[in-house]
């Protein structure tokens, strides 16, 4: 845990970019959809901020940002937004691992972490006997997704400043009730 309290101008911060990642991915971009499949840059974002400052990503915050995604994407509701805090939950899992490591490591954590999660959705599409997308479609998705992470994270480190404590900003007393 960090010594730092949840700010709230920093969940409002991610938020306002969530949404407006949801809302430019419904633009007309006059792109050929069967050749090209964007990234998640919801996931991406939320587990980039997810690493770096956990304490402002609430579930109560993400949650519902979430289901709004599989709402206006048309997607099953409720099953991505699912699979996506898990997998959230795996990166802020891991943070005070992937923060001692070089960023290479993050990177594999997420993409291995996205990858499990792209499987266990076409898991329970098939047990549903729902349509799944094309297996061309979902590797796409993990290719654009797991390449574009490294962006979302630069992004986040040098303009939006979102970054982790410092070591001598953690706190000391981990583990500890009092």
């Amino acid at each position: 845990m960090s010594a730092r309290a949840p700010s709230p101008l920093q969940m409002l911060l991610f938020a306002a970019i969530a949404v407006a990642v949801i809302l430019v991915q419904l633009l007309p971009l006059q792109l050929r959809a069967e050749h090209m499949v964007h990234p998640d840059l919801l996931l991406a974002l939320a587990a980039a901020w997810a690493v770096r400052q956990p304490e402002n990503l609430p579930l109560l915050l993400v949650a519902p940002i979430l289901l709004l995604a599989d709402l206006i994407q048309d997607r099953p509701v409720g099953l991505w937004a699912l699979i996506s805090l898990l997998l959230l939950e795996g990166m802020s899992a891991q943070r005070e691992a992937l923060r001692n490591r070089p960023f290479p490591f993050e990177w594999a954590a997420f993409t291995a972490l996205l990858a499990l999660g792209l499987i266990g959705q076409s898991v329970v599409l098939a047990l549903a006997l729902v349509e799944r997308p094309a297996g061309g479609i979902t590797v796409q998705l993990f290719a654009t997704t797991a390449a574009v992470y490294p962006v979302v994270a630069l992004v986040l480190h040098y303009v939006l400043r979102v970054r982790a404590p410092k070591p001598a900003e953690r706190s000391r007393r981990l583990g500890r009730v009092a």
